[in-house]
């Protein structure tokens, strides 16, 4: 089994999954840099909000730590998808604001919960 450090930014639109370690398996837009790898989910693909989360886990698989990012409640939903398949879909490390998509948003809150422990999800979502 091959863990991964996962960092979903997420909203209703579309859900952007970088990935620090060895690239994921599947047919979503993807693309690789130094870091790792991305991969793009558009959410207008899918007829139901269902579909679209289905398509995001379908790129976790049990061991991967993952960190959501978004602005508003996709990213808290997303964490309760992935807490109902009970490890098999990723374990949440932590779950955190961020307005936009720009790198330095994304990769900084990234790399500093991937370096610590278990980061404490708030009990009433951000």
């Amino acid at each position: 089994m091959t863990k991964h450090n996962v960092a979903i930014w997420i909203d209703d639109k579309e859900a952007i999954l970088l990935v620090f370690a060895d690239p994921l398996e599947g047919s979503v837009s993807h693309s690789q840099g130094d870091g790792g790898s991305q991969y793009h989910v558009n959410a207008q693909q899918y007829l139901v909000r269902r579909q679209y989360y289905a398509a995001v886990l379908s790129y976790l698989g049990p061991g991967d730590e993952v960190l959501i990012l978004g602005p508003g409640s996709a990213k808290r939903e997303l964490c309760q998808r992935i807490k109902q398949h009970a490890g098999l879909k990723g374990n949440v490390v932590g779950l955190r604001r961020a307005s936009g998509l720009a790198k330095v948003e994304l990769v900084f809150p990234t790399i500093e919960a991937m370096n610590t422990s278990r980061i404490a999800l708030p009990s009433g979502g951000q």
